[in-house]
């Protein structure tokens, strides 16, 4: 029997150099088998073993070779033309889904290679080799099947002979760690589905995946800092967020946590799944979203970890990355419900707790630290001792004046008070609000106008999310200036003509720049623009409508 292997043998070299990690070439191999075991439906475990021989090994035959064997039920005969045809695809979308992968990797790493499969439902053995170069060099597309009967169990072997590419102990010890990773959800658990294993000139090593080295999710009460102080409020809580969303159309789930020891080597960032097999997100290349996670020396680097299942989002032909920007990705988790939150949590947990202050509520907080900001005002200057006041005092001094009533606060002081009560100030949010007090406070007018921008805008999308979700979507990219001129076309879609007559008008004046408040206070918080204390009191002062609105 004879087997067609191309529809163009030219595209074979294109194979030779694709962008392949190691690594995701062999899983190529391990995705085939493990696709053809799960359509089988058996409840026994498929076995693959993957042979790394180096130049130097004792069995000539064997060196410089790699083998792939796994114990699934294996390729009948008349499905070999198919199996061997690149880019024909498979009837269901799963791990094997382009129909290239078995081939392109086998070419990747050598131009030799042979098969060789004994179907379960079958008494025959069959076998094949590719030789790149006598096909080229012949210009035939076709190879010759050999099919014995054999007594052998069923299984599928590739051996790749004299690989290009040279895997050393070195590079052995990385495609082992990648792979561990990739399959976790196969080799673990009470009865793994999948036992992997790997062998460098003879020597096994388990791949099998241990839950365990990654640590414990944080259970801690709230962490804020201000300025150089760290506090901790309230009680202890698992800091884990769901996570069920759609992304470029398709359904996102799983969990983002804080991870109870934080560590830059072992967390692998966010772990995302496809067909149960990991896309991104493993030790050696791990997906930090810079969004999410920050810069590499941040906390959140260390802490922030997540497991993610994403079937229906396309992914590159070599399966190590998903076809879309890391960017884009970090940016739609930010603006989920709590995300936020973890990061600010992240970055403010201490685990020296002798350098830390707690507050049982975040009303005791208010009352230590938020107000203790506050500065004291001055006490009146004394009354000249004897002076002619207009009492009659002893001693002749000035009589006692009666003490005034405590002045009215302040708009930025009442708003931001009333809105840190609020139950739909998120904590990252509340962590914010106290923040712009102190700033406030302290008359640190740029510094404020950047923490007041984010809350008027992170208020409102979150008041948008939690109220409008249909609407949610069409302004989640919006800055707060974008998303009020939106709000102004579309004053249908949020408010009731009759009842909100205040906060449309309010948006109108916004959108129209007769009310030039939003766009001072946007040019503020990046620094093009000075206000001064009276200011931001009037800007706050003639948004309070919008901002009771957005945490209501």
């Amino acid at each position: 029997m004879k087997v067609n292997v191309a529809p163009d043998m030219g595209m074979y070299n294109l194979l030779r150099v694709q962008g392949y990690d190691p690594a995701y070439a062999i899983a190529e191999f391990v995705d085939n088998a493990i696709s053809a075991h799960l359509k089988e439906k058996t409840k026994t475990a498929l076995k693959v073993e993957i042979k790394f021989y180096s130049t130097e090994y004792v069995d000539t035959a064997k060196a410089h070779s790699i083998e792939i064997i796994d114990n699934g039920p294996g390729i009948p005969g008349e499905r070999l033309a198919e199996a061997m045809k690149p880019a024909k695809q498979p009837e269901h979308k799963g791990l094997s889904e382009f129909g290239i992968g078995m081939k392109a990797a086998a070419v990747w790493f050598a131009d030799t290679w042979k098969l060789s499969t004994k179907p379960r439902s079958e008494a025959q053995e069959h076998s094949l080799t590719f030789d790149l170069t006598a096909l080229l060099a012949s210009g035939q597309q076709e190879v010759d099947v050999t099919s014995e009967v054999s007594k052998v169990n069923n299984h599928t072997t590739i051996r790749l002979l004299k690989p290009r590419r040279t895997i050393d102990r070195e590079a052995f010890a990385s495609i082992c760690a990648e792979l561990r990773d990739v399959y976790q959800r196969f080799t673990s658990g009470e009865i793994p589905r999948l036992e992997l294993t790997a062998y460098f000139d003879g020597t096994p090593t388990n791949l099998r995946f241990d839950p365990t080295v990654i640590a414990p999710i944080l259970d801690a009460p709230e962490f804020r800092s201000v300025g150089k102080q760290t506090y901790s409020i309230g009680k202890k809580r698992v800091w884990t967020v769901e996570i069920d969303t759609m992304f470029k159309g398709s359904r996102v789930t799983g969990t983002i946590s804080l991870l109870e020891k934080g560590s830059y080597k072992s967390n692998p960032g966010l772990v995302i799944f496809r067909h149960e097999r990991v896309i991104c997100g493993t030790t050696n290349r791990p997906f930090v979203p810079a969004n999410l996670f920050g810069t590499g020396n941040k906390y959140a680097r260390q802490r922030v970890y997540g497991i993610l299942f994403a079937d229906d989002l396309p992914v590159t032909y070599t399966k190590d990355a998903f076809d879309f920007k890391e960017s884009e990705f970090g940016e739609h988790l930010m603006t989920l419900p709590k995300v936020l939150e973890l990061k600010t949590q992240a970055e403010s947990y201490r685990t020296d707790s002798t350098k830390v202050i707690h507050f049982k509520t975040e009303a005791e907080f208010n009352r230590n630290v938020t107000n203790a900001a506050k500065p004291r005002p001055k006490p009146p200057a004394p009354s000249p001792a004897g002076g002619g006041g207009s009492g009659s005092g002893v001693g002749g001094g000035a009589a006692p004046r009666p003490t005034p009533a405590p002045p009215l606060p302040e708009p930025t002081e009442k708003v931001m008070t009333d809105l840190q009560a609020s139950p739909h100030a998120s904590t990252a949010l509340r962590a914010v609000i106290s923040e712009a007090l102190l700033l406030y406070r302290t008359r640190r007018e740029i510094a404020l106008s950047m923490c007041l921008r984010a809350v008027l805008e992170a208020g409102m999308l979150l008041k948008i999310q939690r109220s409008f979700p249909k609407e949610y979507p069409k302004v989640a990219d919006k800055g707060v200036v974008a998303l009020i001129n939106y709000m102004n076309t579309h004053t249908t879609d949020f408010f009731d003509a009759k009842n909100d007559f205040r906060l449309i008008k309010t948006i109108n004046s916004i959108a129209g720049g007769q009310q030039k408040d939003v766009v001072l206070l946007n040019n503020a918080s990046h620094a093009h623009y000075q206000p001064s204390l009276e200011e931001i009191n009037r800007f706050v002062g003639n948004l309070e409508n919008l901002l009771v609105w957005a945490y209501s």
